[in-house]
C-alpha cells in the first residue's frame, strides 16, 4: 500500500513529516531527509509491512497544503 506523507519545513532548522492517514503520525528532523528516515522508522514498526511505499510531498510556504497542515496540527510543537 502507498502512504502519502507531507513534508514542511517549520522553522530555519527543522523540518516536520506527516502521514495524515495513520492517526497523524508525525516525526520532526533537522533536514527533510532526517524526518523523513523517523517517520519512516515509526510506520513501519506500526504498519509492520516492509513493502509499504511512501508518497513523499513537499508543502511550500504559502500554499494551500501548508495552510491545510497548520490547521491540522495545532500548535505545531517544538521536536
Amino acid at each position: 500500500m502507498k502512504y502519502k506523507v507531507i513534508v514542511k519545513k517549520q522553522r530555519r532548522d527543522t523540518y516536520l513529516a506527516v502521514c495524515p492517514v495513520i492517526g497523524n503520525a508525525q516525526a520532526y528532523g533537522i533536514s527533510a531527509d532526517a524526518a523523513l528516515a523517523k517517520l519512516q522508522e515509526h510506520m513501519f514498526c506500526y504498519l509492520h509491512d516492509a513493502e509499504a511505499e511512501l508518497e513523499i510531498v513537499m508543502a511550500g510556504e504559502g500554499d494551500a497544503l501548508s495552510q491545510l497542515m497548520s490547521r491540522d496540527l495545532p500548535g505545531e510543537a517544538e521536536p
